[in-house]
């Protein structure tokens, strides 16, 4: 059966109207159900707590065995599941380190790839201790998960986005969060990061699995022959485009 019948064919299974996307209606079930349902809140990463979507868990490996970046600057530790599992897939490509900061200290999972420092990720001394951990020649990818009240996140792109080198991502955490009472609203914080910073674009193709928790944060940073990287993403099937 082609798509468009079985798409046909499922809209008039739940009698949809013509315009409206069975696609996207089960996308947002589904993201609505997992939110919901304490799926979040009940996953662990070798016995640790982690509060992440699996899906972005497996862009993220995907990422690091295409991408191969020397430092993966992590803001917002928590328990230490997520640093723990980016060193591992480092451990099997056998490259690669985690620096990741967060302003609780905690007895966090030890591996040697990993190096944990105790503070806020927009603090100076914070800053300096980073970049002196970091040579002028590493590729530097960077995962956001701290807070998410629009300054803050703000802050954080514009310390660690010139951080981020070319042709690896900064990725923005927990994008689908609108939060009027506590000020959450990464995604706010994105668009007007990218207003002004024309070396990024939105990898939408992190979008594959229909459910994520990072939606338009995947931030690409273009490198100088950026025709030719995009048409090789062409042929893995990939699309970098800017999210509308």
């Amino acid at each position: 059966m082609e798509n468009q019948e079985l798409l046909d064919k499922i809209r008039k299974q739940l009698d949809l109207p013509e315009k409206m996307d069975p696609v996207e209606i089960v996308k947002e079930n589904f993201f609505n159900w997992y939110f919901h349902s304490g799926m979040l809140d009940n996953l662990q990463y070798m016995g640790i707590k982690i509060l992440k979507c699996p899906f972005d868990m497996w862009n993220y490996q995907d990422i690091i065995y295409t991408f191969n970046p020397d430092v993966v600057i992590e803001t917002g530790t928590f328990m230490g599941a997520s640093a723990l599992f980016l060193a591992d897939v480092m451990e099997r490509i056998k490259h690669g380190k985690v620096i990741t900061i967060d302003i609780i200290k905690r007895s966090f999972p030890q591996h040697p790839r990993i190096t944990y420092l105790t503070g806020s990720s927009v603090d100076e001394d914070t800053i300096n201790e980073v970049k002196g951990l970091i040579k002028p020649t590493d590729n530097v990818m960077v995962i956001m998960d701290s807070d998410h009240r629009f300054e803050h996140v703000t802050k954080e792109l514009e310390i660690y986005g010139p951080m981020t080198s070319r042709g690896q991502y900064c990725i923005v955490e927990d994008t689908f969060i609108f939060n009027g009472n506590t000020g959450e609203f990464p995604r706010l914080a994105v668009n007007k990061f990218l207003e002004k910073n024309s070396d990024f674009v939105i990898d939408t193709s992190m979008h594959r699995f229909g459910i994520t928790l990072n939606p338009c944060g995947y931030l690409y940073k273009k490198p100088n022959n950026f025709r030719i990287i995009t048409q090789d993403f062409e042929n893995r099937g990939k699309n970098i485009k800017s999210c509308e």
